[in-house]
């Protein structure tokens, strides 16, 4: 009987030491961190992020050839939303691609990833992109 209140208390203050080290040492973004990478041998610039619950469209700071940007969005009071990047061509036609296609203000927390890898001649940009929801429960495969 002694052994079983030893396991116990053990058992008990193991669970309470991790969750303190969760609580410490988890801490989940608030809105999304969208990393721009630039693989292109050309600087980058006229970008913008948009979606519901931010005041006004987010413009992506100049990207130099070979490096890259990190840009937070942090939408508020919204229920549904989808983040789009957009920009212009040459010729001053808008381009746009979502870069997280769904999301709701109870679960609108992670992270983005766009890699801008080629830029046509007419200024379209090939774009790749990927996601994942920030929490305990990943919802997007990130490899």
């Amino acid at each position: 009987m002694k052994k079983l209140g030893i396991a116990t208390v053990s058992l008990l203050v193991v669970g309470i030491i991790g969750y303190i080290n969760f609580s410490i040492f988890y801490t989940p973004i608030k809105g999304f961190q969208v990393t721009i990478e630039n693989s292109t041998g050309e600087q980058v610039e006229g970008i913008y992020l948009t979606c519901a619950g931010i005041t006004k469209d987010i413009k992506v700071p100049e990207i130099a050839q070979h490096s890259k940007t990190v840009v937070k969005v942090q939408p508020k009071d919204y229920g549904e939303s989808a983040l789009t990047l957009y920009y212009k061509d040459k010729q001053g036609i808008v381009h746009k691609r979502t870069i997280i296609g769904y999301f709701e203000e109870s679960y609108g927390n992670g992270y983005g990833s766009v890699n801008i890898e080629k830029i046509e001649t007419d200024g379209q940009l090939k774009i790749t992109s990927k996601y994942k929801f920030s929490g305990l429960f990943e919802s997007n495969d990130w490899s």
